[in-house]
C-alpha cells in the first residue's frame, strides 16, 4: 500500500528554498521539492527496463 503523507511531513522529499536575488523587487522565494533516500523508498519495486534486449539473463 502507498503511505498517504500529510502536507509538508513527507520524510522522502526535502524541500529546498531559495531565496530570490537581492535585485528583484517582491519576489517571493522559490521552493523545489527533491527526492532523498530513505527507509521507505528501500522495500519499492526496482524499475524493469521496457526492451528486453537490456535484460541480463545470467542475474
Amino acid at each position: 500500500t502507498k503511505i498517504e503523507w500529510y502536507p509538508g511531513k513527507t520524510l522522502t522529499q526535502k524541500i529546498l528554498k531559495k531565496k530570490p536575488k537581492k535585485g528583484s523587487k517582491n519576489a517571493k522565494p522559490i521552493t523545489k521539492t527533491e527526492d532523498c533516500e530513505s527507509f521507505f523508498n528501500f522495500f519499492s519495486p526496482p524499475e524493469v527496463p521496457e526492451d528486453d534486449d537490456d535484460i541480463d539473463e545470467d542475474t
